[in-house]
């Protein structure tokens, strides 16, 4: 896919104000649960990290 494709690409966009709105109002919910599970799973990711250097300590120490 090149810009050529993309300029030429036609997107239908309803000319009802209330349906547009309605699609604003949807997309920034989904933006923002997206935004809520990518705080989620870095929260994860730190907690995974924590996790794996727990066990690495207790493996050098013999306690495994």
């Amino acid at each position: 896919m090149n810009a050529q494709i993309l300029g030429d690409l036609k997107v239908p966009i309803p000319e009802d104000k209330n349906v547009q709105l309605d699609m604003i109002a949807y997309f920034d919910k989904i933006q923002l649960e997206i935004k809520a599970m990518q705080e989620i799973q870095e929260q994860d990711e730190q907690a995974l990290e924590q996790v794996e250097q727990a066990i690495l300590a207790q493996a050098f120490r013999g306690e495994l």
